[in-house]
């Protein structure tokens, strides 16, 4: 899924906890610890000092993978929970979570191919049934769909 589509479900889903807002930036955080060193490069490149780095680069898969595993989850939710206590970790498992289960279903393409749930230890993947960045460049009428739910949930639940 895309950035917008995380922390609107997140919000959805988090906000009445008192670690919402850990949970919302943690939600994010997955797709941010690959995406920006592949900015960085990408700035370096610009600049003339590295040659162009695609996003299927292997240093880039490889943050990707490690960032939507749920072993990396539960490393940081066990430090998290150990330094911060329980409210802390709660709001970083839940958010990650939860990236990472919109993502299962939604990243058949593309860099990732299908989420390896538990990289390095397995390439083990479920495969996703639609590609999220492809179905919104041919069915841009999902988004609508993917906000309309959000806000059913919301007020239904919230």
């Amino acid at each position: 899924m895309d950035f917008l589509s995380h922390l609107l479900w997140a919000y959805v889903l988090f906000h009445s906890q008192p670690w919402a807002e850990l949970g919302m930036v943690f939600c994010l955080l997955p797709d941010l610890f690959w995406a920006i060193p592949l900015i960085g490069l990408r700035i370096r490149h610009l600049r003339k000092k590295i040659p162009y780095v695609e996003e299927n680069d292997i240093q880039t898969r490889a943050l990707y993978r490690a960032s939507h595993s749920l072993v990396t989850l539960a490393v940081a939710f066990l430090v998290s929970y150990f330094f911060f206590g329980v409210n802390a970790a709660s709001g970083i498992g839940a958010g990650w979570l939860l990236h990472i289960i919109m993502d299962v279903g939604t990243h058949k393409g593309g860099i990732v191919n299908g989420i390896r749930l538990f990289h390095p230890f397995s390439q083990w993947h479920i495969p996703a049934p639609i590609w999220w960045r492809e179905q919104m460049r041919k069915r841009p009428w999902i988004y609508a769909v993917n906000l309309g739910l959000a806000a059913i949930v919301y007020y239904a639940f919230g």
